[in-house]
């Protein structure tokens, strides 16, 4: 049996992990305003070069200059459409970029797409596995679409909540770590109306472990 075991008891991972690249870069000119622009590095050159006059007889190169064309279109398009939702994003979320506010305003798919005259699904797509950065940090652009949660002050995103559970998971005993029902009610006392299944979402999402995983890794 010890025949069959590899000599090497750690081998190297079958790829290297790449780092994300931002489609979006958000900055903050000397005016406080907000400025959204397409990373350059992240979104594809592409431009259809024109057939040439002998070509003008053969149909095979007439049809693929058309799909050359159609290709660098729809690459714009897609830019621009991202583009005009970054835009969007950050007017809507000019306290958040500035620095000016930790919360994010709710922002449900559906609302952005109509207030940009787009269908949700053309959205959806759109800003599917994208993200954009901003004072060094990335993030993915579905984070800046939040449900709105009844709060102690009005309208609470799913970003708001989700930075109160992460205090009440750092601030707790660590022999007795919340379990989700306790986290629910605490924040069901500071006016929050979630559910226990709810946090359990929330809770995965931000790759936070059990109650019972991190009395464990405590004791550990």
């Amino acid at each position: 049996r010890i025949r069959v075991l590899r000599a090497v008891p750690v081998e190297p991972p079958a790829e290297t992990l790449r780092p994300r690249i931002p489609d979006l870069i958000v900055d903050i000119d000397p005016g406080a305003q907000v400025r959204v622009r397409l990373n350059p590095a992240a979104m594809p050159s592409c431009r259809a070069l024109p057939v040439g006059a002998g070509a003008a007889g053969r149909e095979d190169l007439a049809a693929l200059g058309e799909r050359a064309t159609r290709l660098a279109s729809a690459v714009a398009a897609r830019g621009e459409t991202l583009l005009q939702i970054g835009r969007h994003l950050a007017a809507v979320q000019r306290g958040f970029f500035r620095g000016e506010s930790p919360s994010l305003v709710p922002l449900r798919q559906r609302e952005a797409a109509v207030q940009l005259s787009m269908h949700p699904s053309t959205l959806s797509r759109a800003i599917r596995d994208k993200s954009l950065v901003t004072g060094g940090i990335v993030h993915p652009l579905r984070l800046f679409f939040q449900v709105a949660m009844p709060g102690p002050e009005g309208a609470l995103s799913a970003f708001d909540v989700q930075q109160k559970m992460r205090q009440l998971v750092a601030a707790e005993d660590p022999c007795r770590p919340l379990a989700d029902e306790v986290i629910a009610a605490k924040l069901q006392t500071e006016g929050v109306d979630i559910a226990r299944r709810t946090v359990a979402k929330y809770r995965k999402w931000m790759r936070i472990p059990p109650s019972f995983a991190r009395r464990r890794r405590k004791d550990a």
